[in-house]
């Protein structure tokens, strides 16, 4: 019983002893914005190597407003995009926004946390994987 309250002792004032402990490093949890100009991906750089092909303006009037972008697939006519806080939208290739896919929730065909997408073609059909739900939706 005498070593059990020793080790016991032992590990709280072990415990007790990390508690101020602040030698780790200090995490921002915020988010920066980093602008990138048009301009300097069209100027031509040693440092770059890639060709600017064409750009999308999604920031239109009408459009849903788009915080948080985590995916990104391209068709020949359209393109989805999966916004964070927006969930899953279909744009045509001029930035015009069509229409919402899915809806938020945690029914059998929502999404909790949908974090990739797959387009498959072929099919017709668009993959969601979800982090939360650990889904696959089609």
């Amino acid at each position: 019983m005498k070593y059990i309250i020793r080790i016991l002792f032992f590990i709280i004032i072990f415990q007790f002893q990390n508690c101020g402990n602040k030698d780790h490093p200090n995490y921002s949890k915020s988010t920066k914005d980093i602008d990138i100009k048009i301009d300097f991906l069209k100027e031509s750089s040693l440092e770059f190597d890639f060709e600017f092909l064409d750009s999308i303006n999604l920031e239109v009037p009408g459009n849903p407003p788009l915080t948080s972008i985590q995916d990104l697939v391209f068709s020949q006519n359209f393109f989805l995009l999966l916004d964070r806080k927006q969930g899953l939208l279909k744009f045509d290739n001029n930035g015009m926004f069509l229409f919402k896919i899915g809806e938020f929730g945690q029914g059998p065909d929502e999404y909790a946390m949908p974090y990739a997408l797959h387009l498959d073609e072929k099919k017709n059909i668009v993959y969601v994987a979800d982090w939360q739900k650990m889904v696959i939706l089609t």
